[in-house]
């Protein structure tokens, strides 16, 4: 089954990552053709590569809660939902795409390596739930998918460009 995230685009072309070969269609590169494939298999084959641009998440954390005074059990939610956004970054980060973090009250631009999953986990670890209703701090359209973490409902991927 794939993962949040496994689901980026593949291009035919020489930059990203190889992922898998594919019948020649009119208008592809030339430079992309598999020649020693294309060969033995008798008709032209191209790679089809990673686009490094699809290799993008927002992780929108919604620190919302209902109540000034929140439960035992809402208190454990909000933990909960603070772990996940932090275990999706450095699952992202640590794959080599480029991760931006939103919440209501701060936001971490796009970033990618050590020092950036540092500064999302320092945002994470001072982060404060709060009653006082307020939108997120960033836009939800950008160019990579969106990841929504919520203390009550759970965690949703949203499709790229999606508000």
């Amino acid at each position: 089954s794939a993962e949040l995230g496994d689901h980026e685009a593949r291009k035919p072309g020489r930059s990203g990552d190889f992922h898998a070969l594919r019948e020649y269609q009119m208008g592809d590169d030339p430079r992309g053709i598999h020649w020693r494939k294309s060969a033995h298999a008798g008709r032209l084959l191209v790679r089809l590569n990673d686009e490094p641009s699809s290799r993008r998440i927002a992780i929108f954390l919604d620190n919302a809660q209902a109540t000034e005074l929140p439960s035992d059990e809402e208190l454990d939610q909000q933990e909960r939902a603070v772990s996940q956004a932090a275990s999706l970054a450095a699952h992202y980060i640590q794959r080599g795409y480029v991760v931006r973090l939103a919440t209501r009250t701060t936001s971490i631009g796009p970033g990618t390596g050590q020092p950036h999953l540092t500064r999302i986990l320092h945002a994470l670890a001072l982060l404060e739930f709060a009653s006082e209703p307020r939108p997120f701090a960033a836009p939800a359209s950008w160019g990579g998918e969106c990841i929504f973490v919520s203390a009550t409902g759970g965690t949703r991927l949203a499709a790229p460009g999606v508000r």
